[in-house]
């Protein structure tokens, strides 16, 4: 019997670094035949993003409330065909659909084993609307995807906001086991944040994991943690 593998949180420093977030989970897509879906909770993201990876050659598309219905019909059909690898995605069109149509077709796609994994873009808003209200479910429904493919494996991203609400974000979505992956910026990038209130955060995190798991580190651009400079280097 196989065991569920464990799921994934990526600490981002940045979470406008595209490059990064690509790293966590496009490229290991490349070369391929399974399929994504990526929530997020920002429109613009799935703008830029989308455009970004279709320069690289990725088929992909955004599904979201600024789509015509028609459109979203025939990218639902484009998925299952096999013809876009990537969809964005904004938790409202699973929550507000009122036709069931994008949840019916999500949890198709689990039940089918279409998928490589899941993605939730930044988790804060996995526990800042972790209620129900306005009509729409609670975001602890997205849980209960968990029931379709219990060995699909999810991937979190999050930034150093998050770092004291980890235990939150892993019960909200059932996570198994969680590993924490963290995707660092280069000294210039650091050099370059505007806010040192951020750089602390990001030291923080470095320096504990609430959920004490073993830390996977996967390092953007060849920045090892170890040899991360202090905020008195990048202050000078």
């Amino acid at each position: 019997m196989n065991s569920i593998p464990s799921d994934t949180i990526y600490f981002l420093a940045d979470m406008e670094d595209h490059e990064a977030r690509f790293k966590a989970f496009v490229n290991p897509l490349i070369g391929q035949q399974k399929q994504a879906i990526v929530f997020t909770p920002h429109i613009e993201t799935i703008k830029k993003e989308v455009e970004l990876l279709k320069q690289k050659g990725i088929n992909c598309a955004g599904y979201s409330s600024e789509v015509d219905y028609e459109i979203r019909d025939g990218i639902r059909d484009q998925f299952e065909n096999g013809e876009i690898q990537i969809l964005y995605a904004t938790p409202l069109m699973y929550f507000v659909n009122r036709e069931e149509f994008f949840p019916r077709f999500v949890r198709k796609q689990l039940s089918e084993g279409n998928l490589a994994y899941i993605v939730f873009d930044d988790a804060k808003f996995l526990y800042k609307y972790n209620f129900d209200g306005f009509g729409f479910h609670s975001y602890h429904d997205f849980a209960k995807l968990k029931d379709f493919a219990p060995n699909l494996h999810w991937k979190v991203i999050v930034d150093p906001v998050c770092r004291e609400k980890l235990e939150e974000i892993s019960k909200i979505l059932r996570l198994n086991e969680p590993t924490i992956n963290m995707a660092l910026p280069t000294f210039s990038k650091l050099k370059s944040m505007e806010s040192l209130g951020t750089l602390e955060n990001l030291e923080k995190v470095l320096k504990c994991s609430p959920l004490k798991q073993p830390v996977s580190r996967i390092v953007s651009q060849n920045v090892q943690l170890e040899n991360l400079p202090k905020i008195e280097e990048i202050r000078n």
